[in-house]
């Protein structure tokens, strides 16, 4: 109300007409003329301004920053809780995000309130800072870790290749009792129990391969892995505004629960 005051001529006595052009038959937007088409007739009804006033105050908004517009930083991201369906987004300078579903189908339970994006940005940030720091955490504990742990690369794999040749041992020892058997050196119910007691033996190196392999997993790729996430959000630290690159970067989608509760689902290639 108050910009279109300070932009309304009107207010300083002028008559102003012929400013739009009117729409054409079975049409009803209308076309702003360019002002030299005008027709202003100063002095024409009692000022509430003068017109020195009024140029200073005009002056003054085009060095201010007055509606400026919101860049539109969750393309594709906000996304109703209810329906699962991209919430529409409306309004240039102070825009909200609402579900549509319900204008479609009576389907769904989804909230009919629209979401203002300023909320959305303010929540997604303080989350963002909470999210950035506890992984941080996460990934210097598993680099402390790696720090003090004793095996080696070399160590491991020997223990591997020495557990598998193990496992291969167990397994050709179940052949020679089968063999026994079709012979008739050994009776059914002896073979089954000795296979038996081998397989629980393979079962357990097995068990002891997968471990190996997780530790040397860790020594091998996980010190590289914490360092790249480490450097990669180590630069979102200071954040203090959101932009569209730090929301596609970090963030899978924004889910809207009613007109309060946001859920945010991180990317899986973050941490």
């Amino acid at each position: 109300m108050v910009w279109a005051v300070l932009n309304n001529e009107c207010y300083t006595g002028k008559l102003i007409s012929k400013n739009y052009v009117p729409p054409e038959q079975g049409m009803f937007k209308t076309n702003k003329r360019a002002k030299e088409d005008w027709i202003i007739v100063p002095g024409a009804q009692e000022a509430i301004v003068s017109e020195n006033v009024f140029k200073q105050a005009h002056d003054t908004l085009k060095q201010r920053k007055i509606g400026v517009l919101a860049d539109n930083i969750f393309i594709s991201k906000v996304r109703c809780a209810v329906c699962g369906h991209a919430m529409k987004r409306s309004r240039k300078y102070a825009p909200v995000f609402k579900c549509g579903t319900m204008r479609f189908t009576n389907h769904y339970s989804c909230t009919a309130q629209a979401v203002p994006q300023a909320d959305i940005e303010l929540v997604v940030l303080e989350s963002l800072k909470v999210y950035i720091d506890t992984t941080i955490l996460h990934e210097e504990l598993k680099l402390a870790a790696l720090r003090e742990t004793k095996d080696t690369i070399t160590m491991l794999e020997g223990r591997i290749n020495a557990e598998r040749q193990a496992v291969k041992t167990l397994e050709n020892s179940i052949t020679k009792i089968f063999t026994s058997m079709v012979s008739g050196d050994m009776t059914t119910e002896a073979f089954l129990s000795k296979k038996e007691v081998i397989n629980t033996s393979i079962g357990r190196k097995n068990a002891v391969i997968e471990e190996l392999e997780e530790r040397l997993f860790a020594l091998t790729t996980g010190k590289a892995a914490s360092e790249e996430v480490l450097a990669r959000l180590s630069a979102y630290r200071s954040l203090e505004v959101l932009n569209r690159d730090v929301v596609d970067c970090l963030i899978s989608r924004i889910l809207i629960h009613g007109d309060r509760d946001v859920e945010i689902v991180w990317n899986d290639s973050v941490g």
